[in-house]
């Protein structure tokens, strides 16, 4: 069935043959069979990656909430299970220091508490041993982390591709897109939509999944720009009331939205649940 509905052209500089998007489909069919459904990068969310399979490459997913909702631990979570598993992440995080991000990242993999591993104190022996394992996971991913205050969209996009061709990347985390600067654009308004559409442009370029989180306003939107919205491949707006928590699907390109997926926030482990 394949071959009857290849086109045969040469390949050309430009655009892709149908024979040649089809044998791309085909590779794609192959991974996710041999990744238990999954079309790319686990979330590190069980129930995210049963209801959406993973971040696929090119995707732009975006992690939506009030402050201190958990928008940057669900993008760390997702940073950790990757790198767990030797994948390669950069980082780049426009709100906290290096050393904080190293701090939740080895609460999450390691199950070690928030507050022991940001300052190093009351850890019993087993903590430490804990945490040298997963230094020992991480430092095999070869990830980085760039934590400057100013950054510009420019100067992550440069950045992401230097690092790209020094060594494959295999997922970008920002955390948070509207802390991007822009020069060119003093409208804040347009820098948004700006940004927005450069993150999306760089995860296809790159071919890679590009996580970042964004602050909603007071009517639950994303705030100061619907082109986030429009871009992301995957939107997931983070709820917690007195009833019930979790993820609901706002967006999702591949799979239903709509859904709620249920799961709550434990911040002493800095992850999802």
């Amino acid at each position: 069935l394949i071959t009857e509905i290849r086109d045969d052209r040469s390949p050309t500089t430009e655009g892709a043959s149908i024979s040649e998007a089809t044998d791309k489909l085909v590779e794609m069919w192959k991974s996710v069979k041999e990744n238990n459904g999954m079309r790319g990068l686990s979330f590190g969310i069980p129930k995210l990656d049963l209801e959406l399979g993973g971040m696929a490459k090119g995707d732009l997913v975006v992690f939506a909430g009030a402050p201190s909702m958990g928008k940057s631990v669900s993008m760390l979570q997702a940073a950790s299970a990757s790198m767990s598993e030797g994948k390669r992440v950069l980082i780049f995080s426009l709100e906290m220091e290096q050393e904080q991000v190293a701090a939740r990242l080895y609460s999450c993999l390691c199950g070690v508490d928030f507050s022991k591993t940001l300052t190093g104190l009351n850890c019993t022996k087993f903590d430490f041993k804990k945490i040298k394992e997963g230094a020992d996971t991480i430092k095999k991913s070869n990830s980085r982390i760039f934590d400057a205050g100013d950054q510009s969209i420019e100067y992550i996009e440069t950045i992401s591709k230097v690092e790209n061709d020094r060594c494959p990347v295999d997922l970008i985390v920002i955390d948070y897109y509207q802390l991007i600067e822009s020069p060119d654009h003093k409208d804040d308004l347009k820098r948004l939509e700006y940004v927005s559409r450069r993150l999306k442009q760089l995860a296809k370029t790159i071919k890679v999944p590009l996580v970042t989180g964004a602050q909603l306003n007071e009517h639950g939107k994303v705030h100061g720009s619907k082109a986030l919205g429009k871009d992301a491949n995957i939107l997931l707006r983070i709820h917690a009331d007195e009833k019930n928590s979790g993820y609901v699907v706002d967006k999702s390109r591949n799979t239903q939205r709509g859904q709620f997926i249920p799961c709550s926030l434990n911040g002493a482990k800095q992850r999802f649940e």
